[in-house]
C-alpha cells in the first residue's frame, strides 16, 4: 500500500506522507461493520464491528491520521485515498458540519473522511469546528445519537460509528490555530501524526500508476472478520519507556500504546488467506512498538507549539504587524486609517488594547489634536 501511495511523485513521497495514508486505509477497511438492517437492527456500537480487539469492552480498528507538512509538499497529490474509498463505497467526503457528518455516518458508519485542510476544524469560530466533538464521540462510543435544534430536524441515530480520517495541515497553521482544549478534549490525541517543516521539491509521476495492488490489499483487510484477545501487559515496555523518561503528551502516548498499539499489531498480523483467524506474535508486537515510537516522535514535533504560549505568540505577531505599519508613517497618521487597515477580524476594543500595549512598551505615541487621534512611531535612539 505504501509503495503505491508513494509512487505518485518523483522522487517518491516520503514515509511521513505515504505511511499514515496506508494505515488509515487499512483501518477503514478493518473497521467496516457486519451487514445489518438499519431499521430493524437492535445491536449497537462495537457489537456490529466485523473485527474487535478485546480490550476494555472492545475496540475496533479505525484510524485518524494527520499529516503535518508544509504547503506544496504533495500531501494530497493524486487523490488516491479518495479514489480508492469512493470505488469501494466507503468515502464520507472531504468537508462536513457535525450535522452533515452525522447524516453521512448513518449510512456509512465506518467511512473514510478525507480533510484536505484541517484549519477550519481547529478554529472555534468556524462552523466545521463542531464536527470535532462528533468525531471524538464516535471514536469513544462506536455509536452516536445527535440531538439537534428543531430547525435541523429529528435526532440522528448512528447505530455504528468508527470514523477513519486522513487530514492535512501545515505546521504553522497547526501551531497557531489549534486550541489547547483540542488536546484536553482528546480530539488531537486520537490522531497518528507525522511532521516535517523542511520544504522539498517533487514532480508528479507521469508514468502509469496501477491501483490494483492497493485495491487488493484494501479488499483483503475488508474480508477479515475476527475477534482477538491480547495479553494484559501488551506493549508495557513501550509505556515504561515513556514513563521512565518523563515523556510529554501523556494523553497522546497513553492512547498510542493502549489503542493504536494493538491496531497496528493486528494489521501486521493479517493473513489474506485466513480471513477468520488471526495470531499476533511477538514479532508483530515488536514491529508495532517501533511504529509507536516513530509516531510519538513526530507527534512531539507536531504538537510542541500548542499550549498557553500560543496566545502570546499570536499577540506578539499581531503587535509586530501593527508597529511595522505605524513605522511606515514616521510623521504620524490618523487612527482612522489604522482602523481601516486592521479592522478585519478584530473589534475596536481589541485594537485599542493593542495600541495601548504598544504605547506602554514605548514603541508608539498616541495623542489627540484637533479632535483627531494620531499614532506616531517612537524613533529608536542609537547606542
Amino acid at each position: 500500500m505504501v509503495r503505491v501511495l508513494s509512487s505518485v511523485t518523483k522522487p517518491p513521497l516520503p514515509m511521513g506522507i505515504a505511511l499514515p495514508k496506508a494505515i488509515a486505509l487499512a483501518g477503514c477497511a478493518l473497521a467496516q461493520p457486519v451487514e445489518f438492517d438499519h431499521k430493524t437492527e437492535e445491536r449497537r456500537g462495537i457489537e456490529l464491528a466485523r473485527n474487535v480487539i478485546e480490550t476494555a469492552g472492545g475496540q475496533t480498528l479505525n484510524v485518524m491520521a494527520c499529516i503535518v507538512y508544509p504547503s506544496g509538499e504533495c500531501k494530497d497529490i493524486g487523490n488516491i485515498p479518495a479514489t480508492l474509498t469512493h470505488s469501494e463505497g466507503v468515502n464520507i467526503g472531504n468537508a462536513g458540519s457535525a450535522e452533515g457528518l452525522a447524516d453521512a455516518y448513518i449510512g456509512n458508519g465506518a467511512g473514510m473522511f478525507i480533510i484536505n485542510e484541517l484549519q477550519p476544524y481547529l478554529d472555534p469560530k468556524k462552523w466545521q469546528h463542531a464536527a470535532t466533538g462528533l468525531l471524538t464521540s464516535g471514536w469513544n462510543q462506536h455509536q452516536i445519537k445527535v440531538v439537534l435544534s428543531r430547525r435541523n430536524g429529528e435526532p440522528r441515530d448512528v447505530r455504528y460509528c468508527a470514523p477513519s480520517v486522513i487530514a492535512n495541515v501545515q505546521p504553522q497553521v497547526l501551531a497557531e490555530m489549534a486550541d489547547p482544549l483540542l488536546l484536553d478534549s482528546g480530539f488531537l490525541n486520537r490522531f497518528l501524526f507525522t511532521f516535517s517543516d523542511a520544504p522539498t521539491s517533487r514532480r508528479p509521476n507521469t508514468d502509469p500508476i496501477s491501483l490494483e495492488p492497493l485495491r487488493r490489499a484494501f479488499k483483503a483487510y475488508r474480508r477479515m472478520q475476527v475477534r482477538v484477545r491480547v495479553p494484559q501487559d501488551y506493549l508495557q515496555n513501550v509505556l515504561d519507556e515513556f514513563l521512565t523518561h518523563d515523556a510529554p503528551l501523556a494523553g497522546h502516548y497513553n492512547r498510542l500504546v493502549n489503542e493504536y498499539g494493538p491496531r497496528l499489531a493486528f494489521m501486521l498480523a493479517v493473513d489474506p488467506n485466513r480471513p477468520h483467524a488471526l495470531e499476533i506474535t511477538q514479532d508483530h508486537w515488536d514491529r508495532a512498538a517501533v511504529l509507536l515510537r516513530w509516531f510519538f516522535a513526530h507527534a512531539c514535533r507536531a504538537l510542541e507549539g500548542i499550549g498557553e504560549d500560543r496566545y502570546v505568540r499570536r499577540m506578539e505577531a499581531r503587535l509586530a504587524r501593527m508597529r511595522a505599519w505605524i513605522e511606515k508613517h514616521p510623521n504620524g497618521i490618523q487612527k482612522r486609517f489604522f482602523t481601516l487597515a486592521f479592522h478585519k477580524g478584530s473589534s475596536a476594543a481589541d485594537r485599542d488594547r493593542d495600541l495601548h500595549e504598544l504605547e506602554e512598551r514605548g514603541q508608539i505615541f498616541i495623542h489627540k489634536t484637533g479632535g483627531k487621534t494620531i499614532l506616531k512611531p517612537v524613533k529608536e535612539v542609537p547606542l
